[in-house]
């Protein structure tokens, strides 16, 4: 860990130092090149001497020759007149630009600019350096001979050649009082120039070595890990940046201006102000490019953002549904009524008022019955008159209510339930194990074998009842949590019933019951579990003779509706049913509150649990006496024989 971040930290301090030198290069360039105007005092600096062998080949010696050209054609005549008054103006201005310059200038009405002093061609050649060009001949002669390298000079005259077809003569001759100075002042800026170019060219390839440098390694912790890692600074849109950027261009900008002319004027300052704005200016460009490097540069923008926020709020609109939609109607809505309606602006903020309130009295009223339902009070309904979303809500915090109300009915219910279930076990489990505990100690101090064996039998009566409570407890535990392996097979639903009503016929028998079997001539067959469906049965005829009526009529009726075979028993009860039909389905629930009965209360639910394991449906109902248990369970289909329909 602690050589992780001695790496970090070396590279971390490597581009601070290469940050600032970078912005040294930078502001070291632009500070060389605006004091390199500053200390020419305004005088015009040629960078073209930087590859200029002599002031012959300069481009200073075309531009002198441009402005005295540009001199003669503005005094020129006009055709026909003469040159009386505006000699002596040509004069005073040639030498005031350019003293030491001999001139001659010729034009086809023999109007002429003559020079004080010499007008031959012959005269013109006894000065160090010169121009003849004479149309007429056709000729240009020009010395010294590195003046025919100097290409500004020829464009120009010929130039002005096309510019002014009349002209005959052009001759310029140029004295050591016109060549020294110049000729010094452009050796000055030639060494000048050539030793800050140098120095110039240094800082720039620094300055691009450093910033190809931060390119690649800004937003990375190490040299390895590629991973982009934004700052707090990075946090600036995009646009914003580039933006700012632009405006520090703009106040760097007035900040030099106000400098360059300042009487105060020196190259620190502008150094210390350029380095400053490099800082910020640098930075800047450094978030765009890792922006740009973690490809989120459209993405980091205002504008994309804006645009990005609309859209989702117009999903947000469409996903809201009708509200969403209606909302936004509204608002769009109200704005052009108060537009189109400003005239009337009163009675408009009066209607709007109307229907907020309208809508707030109806929120109210909903917050009011929800604060009841959270503190319980589950017996309140929200009462809306008016349309709408909120009336849409107000029923549905009814119907959850009512949910709310039924679920805590059911909870409250079932702990009843809970609470009678362990009851009952506990009794059902002592009252056996009680007379059992009391026949052992009997047992013990009976000397008579007579009554010894009717205690045996007791004992083995109340085992075999504790044994068999265990059984259907632990057969309902299975069946309830579908632990039990559902064997399918083709079951016949007559012979089925008939079978169990003849293994419990002397029970039938001894209660006088008279069963009446009702079926179709048609078989009806189930796909179930034989033994599962058997158990089904075998409890609900044992219930039966159990708790219906002595000597009552029993009807079993089978039939199918529908593919689906239905199994009906229909009896009286001995006792009256005043118990809810779902109580009779719960765990140790019997027929006769008094418990009087052998039953455990498990049969029923044992039966409903098995039937639903086999894909059935178990229902009860209860008419006054009348107990009605149906099995549904679905028809047996031979798939293997094609449906034909006549």
């Amino acid at each position: 860990m602690g050589i992780k971040l001695k790496k970090l930290d070396k590279l971390l301090i490597i581009k601070i130092l290469v940050f600032i030198i970078a912005v040294i290069c930078f502001a070291s360039s632009i500070t060389l090149v605006i004091d390199l105007k500053k200390s020419f005092h305004g005088e015009k600096i040629y960078i073209s001497t930087l590859h200029e062998n002599n002031y012959y080949e300069s481009k200073m010696l075309g531009d002198d020759i441009t402005n005295s050209i540009g001199l003669m054609d503005k005094y020129l005549p006009d055709k026909g007149s003469a040159m009386v008054g505006n000699a002596g103006k040509l004069g005073y201005m040639i030498e005031k630009l350019h003293k030491g310059l001999k001139y001659h200038y010729l034009n086809l009405d023999m109007n002429y600019i003559p020079d004080t002093g010499v007008s031959t061609r012959d005269g013109f050649k006894t000065f160090p350096a010169y121009i003849l060009c004479d149309e007429e001949l056709g000729t240009i002669e020009v010395f010294p001979k590195e003046l025919e390298n100097n290409s500004y000079y020829t464009d120009i005259i010929k130039y002005n050649a096309k510019q002014s077809p009349g002209r005959k003569q052009l001759y310029l001759a140029f004295t050591d009082e016109f060549l020294n100075p110049r000729i010094e002042i452009w050796k000055e800026q030639k060494n000048i120039l050539t030793m800050n170019a140098y120095i110039i060219l240094s800082a720039l390839v620094i300055l691009l070595i450093a910033f190809v440098f931060l390119v690649i390694f800004s937003g990375r912790k190490s040299s390895k890990n590629k991973d982009i890692h934004m700052c707090a600074f990075n946090k600036i849109y995009n646009d914003i940046n580039l933006l700012l950027c632009i405006g520090i261009v703009r106040i760097w900008y007035e900040f030099t201006w106000y400098i360059y002319h300042s009487e105060y004027y020196c190259w620190e300052l502008l150094f210390a102000e350029t380095f400053v704005f490099g800082i910020i200016g640098l930075s800047l460009l450094l978030s765009i490019v890792k922006h740009i490097k973690n490809k989120t540069f459209i993405k980091h923008t205002l504008i994309y953002t804006i645009i990005n926020k609309l859209r989702i709020l117009v999903k947000e609109i469409k996903n809201q549904g009708v509200i969403g939609k209606k909302t936004t109607y509204i608002i769009v809505g109200y704005s052009i009524v108060l537009l189109s309606t400003f005239f009337i602006f009163p009675v408009t903020i009066c209607i709007a008022l109307w229907l907020v309130l309208k809508k707030t009295r109806d929120y109210n009223d909903i917050k009011k019955v929800v604060n009841k339902i959270e503190n319980g009070n589950y017996n309140c309904r929200i009462e809306i008159a008016s349309g709408g979303e909120l009336r849409e809500l107000a029923e549905s915090i009814n119907c959850i209510n009512d949910g709310l109300k039924k679920a805590i009915d059911n909870k409250l219910k079932s702990e009843r339930l809970k609470t009678d279930l362990i009851s009952n076990v506990s009794h059902d489990i002592r009252t056996p194990l009680t007379s059992i505990i009391t026949y052992v100690d009997l047992l013990k101090q009976e000397k008579d074998s007579d009554k010894s064996k009717k205690y045996i039998g007791i004992i083995d009566n109340k085992s075999q009842r504790l044994k068999k409570l265990t059984d259907d407890l632990f057969e309902l535990s299975k069946a309830s949590s579908g632990n039990i392996k559902v064997n399918y097979d083709k079951i016949d639903v007559v012979s089925l019933i008939t079978q169990a009503l003849g293994e419990l016929h002397e029970k039938i028998e001894d209660m006088g019951y008279d069963f009446r079997v009702n079926y179709p001539k048609n078989n009806l067959y189930v796909k179930a579990d034989g033994l599962l469906l058997w158990r089904v049965v075998e409890n609900l005829l044992n219930n039966i003779i159990k708790y219906a009526s002595k000597g009552s009529r029993v009807y079993i009726d089978m039939y199918n509706k529908e593919n689906i075979i239905n199994i009906v028993f229909k009896n009286i009860s001995a006792n009256e049913l005043n118990i809810p039909i779902d109580e009779l389905l719960e765990r140790f629930t019997r027929g006769d509150n008094s418990r009087s009965s052998e039953g455990s209360g498990l049969g029923l639910a044992i039966a409903k649990s098995l039937t639903e394991l086999q894909r059935g449906e178990f229902l009860i109902d209860i008419d006054g006496d009348l107990f009605k248990a149906t099995i549904q369970i679905p028809e047996f289909i031979d798939e293997s024989k094609p449906n034909v329909k006549l």
